[in-house]
């Protein structure tokens, strides 16, 4: 005579040890992200030289698209618009952000982040020229001026659910960030 309750017991056994573990997990969200830059640029002519200093303003359009069948609240979207300091070799933080967001299941969400401007003039020569009123001679005399303020670099946005990274984009290899 066979023992149903043997098998039953098997069979529970079983399922807990198959479903117990897989509710145990975190639950990792299907978020993608796509990072568009707009920006734009202005020249002005520095006077006594042939030099020009450049304004860019930039702003970051960001996608997310969220491919669960859920809504995802709480996410956060950092980003940061790095530049470099004019005649040196040195980053710097020119804005950045966060912002808390709500994706829809099954659908993206567009928004843009605070525009940014990064204003710098090179390293140039300015050129004078002074006339002597009581000759027809003229003094020129040039000098160096050296490079100030910033240009842009780069960006960096990363997506996250509480602690975990979701997903991220970067411009250039060395703005990565590592989790």
């Amino acid at each position: 005579m066979k023992n149903p309750w043997n098998l039953k017991a098997i069979l529970v056994t079983g399922g807990v040890v198959v479903c117990g573990g897989a509710s145990a997990d975190p639950v990792v969200h299907h978020v993608s992200l796509k990072v568009t830059l707009d920006n734009g640029s202005d020249y002005k002519k520095i006077k006594g030289s042939v030099d020009r200093t450049r304004t860019e303003k930039c702003q970051l359009k960001i996608a997310l698209d969220n491919r669960d069948n859920v809504q995802i609240k709480n996410l956060s979207v950092k980003w940061t618009l790095y530049g470099r300091t004019m005649g040196k070799d040195n980053l710097v933080t020119v804005g950045n952000g966060v912002r808390k967001v709500t994706v829809d299941a099954l659908t993206s969400l567009d928004f843009t982040s605070d525009s940014v401007s990064f204003n710098g003039t090179p390293k140039h020569a300015i050129t004078t020229t002074t006339r002597n009123q009581n000759t027809k001679t003229a003094n020129t005399k040039t000098t160096e001026v050296a490079a100030t303020g910033n240009a842009y670099y780069g960006y960096a946005v990363q997506v996250y659910d509480g602690q975990v990274l979701l997903d991220q984009a970067f411009s250039q290899n060395a703005l990565k960030v590592d989790h």
